[in-house]
């Protein structure tokens, strides 16, 4: 599979290397979607506005964008370790389970999580995120 641009190729390789590995934040978003964050890479991690995630590959440390997908944002309830709070959005259902958006501080879009329960819109809820994020090249 190839992800093309302006009749330029972006990144070929299987769909699933595409999904779990984009070059660019163009390839992220064109293969569903995804949470652009913002942050410094040091030391195998990169701090967020979602604390320090783990990166799946090494980075100089400097500035960076990373990809976390909606499948590894977490939602709970209440404060856990390396939780922060979010503001629901909106949710909607989508057959087998729920896309939430979600406001955090520190982020200037919304947060987009997957989730099997219901997240009533305007609610307080708690966010983290599992597996590591993804570095992008842009």
């Amino acid at each position: 599979m190839s992800i093309i641009n302006a009749g330029r190729i972006v990144q070929t390789g299987p769909p699933e290397e595409l999904h779990a590995r984009p070059a660019t934040s163009l390839a992220a978003r064109v293969l569903g979607d995804t949470n652009l964050l913002s942050g410094t890479a040091a030391d195998g991690g990169v701090l967020t506005a979602l604390g320090l995630l783990e990166l799946d590959s090494v980075t100089p440390a400097s500035p960076v964008t990373v990809m976390v997908r909606p499948t590894q944002i977490l939602i709970a309830p209440a404060e856990s370790p390396e939780t922060f709070p979010a503001r629901v959005l909106r949710a909607e259902f989508r057959g087998e389970d729920y896309r939430v958006e979600l406001d955090v501080a520190g982020i200037g879009q919304p947060v987009i999580a997957l989730t099997q329960a219901w997240c009533a819109p305007d609610s307080m809820v708690h966010v983290g995120v599992r597996g590591s994020a993804h570095p992008l090249a842009d």
